[in-house]
C-alpha cells in the first residue's frame, strides 16, 4: 500500500518541523517552482499543493487539527490490520434424505394421531359441539 503525501512530505520536511522550518522550506520551493519562475505545466498545480501546505502548518489552529486528522487516519489503518478476518463458518453436516417408505410411515401415523387426538374440532366443516 503506497502511504500517503502529507503535507511534510510534501515539503521534504520531518514531521513535526516548527513553523519557523516550514517558512524556510515554503521560501525554497517557492523560488523554484513559482509559474512565474518554472514554465513546467506542473508548476501551478505543485505551487497550488505548496501554499496549502504552508498555509495549513503556519496556522497553529489548523496544524492541530491537521495533526489530529493525521492521528485519526493512523488509528483507523492501525486498527484494521489488528482486526483478524473473520473465519467462514463450516457447511452444515449432510444430512441423509429420509426413505420414501419412512415418509409414507410418518404422512400415516400423523392422520391416525390426528383423528384420534381431537383433530375434528380444528377442521373447518366439523360440526361444533359447543353450539
Amino acid at each position: 500500500m503506497v502511504k500517503p503525501r502529507t503535507y511534510y512530505d510534501l515539503l521534504g520536511l520531518p514531521f513535526g518541523a516548527s513553523p519557523d522550518e516550514v517558512k524556510v522550506r515554503y521560501r525554497e520551493l517557492a523560488k523554484r517552482y513559482h509559474p512565474d519562475v518554472n514554465p513546467s505545466p506542473e508548476a501551478a498545480r505543485l505551487m497550488q499543493e505548496i501554499n496549502e501546505a504552508y498555509r495549513v502548518l503556519t496556522d497553529p489552529r489548523l496544524r492541530l487539527a491537521y495533526h489530529l486528522r493525521l492521528a485519526a487516519y493512523a488509528m483507523r489503518r492501525a486498527q484494521k490490520r489488528a482486526v483478524a478476518p473473520i473465519p467462514h463458518s463450516p457447511p452444515p453436516p449432510k444430512v441423509a434424505p429420509v426413505s420414501y417408505p419412512l415418509r409414507i410411515l410418518v404422512f400415516l401415523f400423523s392422520i391416525v394421531l390426528a383423528s384420534s387426538a381431537g383433530y375434528h374440532w380444528l377442521h373447518p366443516f366439523a360440526p361444533s359441539q359447543a353450539r
